[in-house]
């Protein structure tokens, strides 16, 4: 009788032991493909960080001998400057108000030229900064 008790209490231990292990096993498993879910997500991040800045590299390149963002950063500042003048401020209202008017591919075209000189990313940040 305490032969077949024991007999039974190791059997428990071999199949109870078999078990543990595989549940160590495959949690171990999960935990591994978690992680590798994780490193490519990771990896996924930097190269598209090393892409943009490498784009960053090549435009500031391009742009090195560039005279648009001058040109723009003036044209942008004339009605700023002509509010301060008396009597010209209405002047920059019926200019702004003439714009207003114009078609929509004009103004489409013209905040892309602006876009363009000034980069994408100032306009992503002008964007996200004003709603």
């Amino acid at each position: 009788m305490i032969g077949a008790i024991t007999g039974i209490i190791g059997l428990a231990k071999t199949v109870f032991g078999s078990w543990t292990e595989r549940k160590k096993i495959v949690s171990q498993g999960k935990i591994a493909i978690t992680q590798a879910k994780v490193d490519g997500k990771i990896k996924q991040i930097q190269t598209r960080e090393d892409h943009n800045a490498e784009y960053d590299k090549i435009v500031a390149k391009g742009m090195q001998y560039s005279w648009k963002d001058e040109y723009w950063t003036i044209i942008l500042s004339i009605p700023a400057v002509l509010c301060f003048v008396p009597g010209l401020d209405i002047y920059v209202k019926k200019g702004f108000e003439a714009l207003a008017t114009c078609p929509t591919w004009y103004q489409t075209c013209l905040v892309g030229a602006i876009v363009a000189s000034f980069g994408l990313k100032s306009f992503d940040w002008f964007r996200k900064r004003n709603g």
